[in-house]
């Protein structure tokens, strides 16, 4: 899944620099390789090469990859090696069902909040 931004991907020196800065990466460069497979790529293999700090994302490289859609790629050779038992959770039917419907699940989450404290300021 190629996103619209991918036509505009970042050189690898300006990833690598901002990946290894230790200041962290900027939001928009964040979003971006979050949405773009080839960004993806570019930043796994910059972690291959060298492991990528903790300052860069805020987190561990291997759970920041996980967030991402496209995860790892079957035919990855570290595949095993990251996650050793990772479940691809955007492939569950019930991850699809709640993307699709969170709206909804919002809403009925806040309605039911305001019946239950309104049933309670008519008892009182």
């Amino acid at each position: 899944m190629e996103s619209m931004n991918s036509d505009v991907c970042f050189e690898e020196e300006y990833i690598k620099e901002n990946l290894y800065s230790g200041k962290g990466i900027p939001l928009f460069l964040r979003n971006h390789i979050r949405d773009c497979d080839r960004c993806q790529e570019k930043a796994k293999s910059f972690h291959f090469e060298n492991s990528i700090p903790k300052s860069s994302f805020g987190k561990d490289f291997t759970k920041v990859i996980t967030s991402w859609k496209s995860g790892l790629s079957d035919d990855s050779q570290n595949n095993l090696e990251i996650f050793p038992n990772s479940n691809h959770v955007y492939d569950t039917i019930l991850f699809q069902f709640v993307y699709k419907h969170r709206l909804r699940i919002y809403i009925i989450g806040y309605l039911s909040v305001i019946v239950a404290f309104s049933y309670y300021w008519f008892l009182l």
